[in-house]
């Protein structure tokens, strides 16, 4: 995992934050972090407290669950410019699922604090979390 540098202005191209205004993206920006995993990294794991939102820059990812049985079952795969992690922002709960990168992920990490307080003066924002 490797923490570098990310030009604000990517944030403009992700749906979530496309709404922000620059000076909103200025506030939010410092919270964040640029990481890359590697290919069969898992990101976050079922059961794990939250603790940020992330938003996948590049690579793709698979949201998957044990079947109770051994085997995995893939709920969901995460492309360019989609977000994860946020429901277990909002309800308070451990993670839910597992997200394992099926390539190579570059992903932004948000805080829960950044994330909670861009909720909180961002009506617009919240309802895209709502409707995604």
């Amino acid at each position: 995992m490797t923490n570098l540098t990310v030009n604000p202005t990517i944030l403009k191209t992700v749906p979530l934050f496309s709404l922000l205004s620059d000076h909103q993206l200025a506030a939010l920006f410092p919270a964040m972090q640029h990481r890359t995993y590697p290919r069969d990294w898992f990101m976050l794991r079922a059961g794990e407290k939250a603790d940020a939102l992330y938003v996948l820059l590049a690579g793709r990812a698979k949201v998957v669950i044990d079947d109770g049985e051994g085997r995995q079952v893939t709920l969901a795969v995460i492309r360019p410019n989609e977000f994860f992690g946020e429901m277990s922002l909002i309800d308070d709960k451990p993670r839910s699922a597992n997200v394992q990168a099926i390539d190579q992920c570059d992903v932004l990490y948000i805080s829960k604090a950044a994330f909670m307080t861009c909720l909180k003066d961002n009506f617009e924002v919240a309802m895209v979390i709502l409707r995604a």
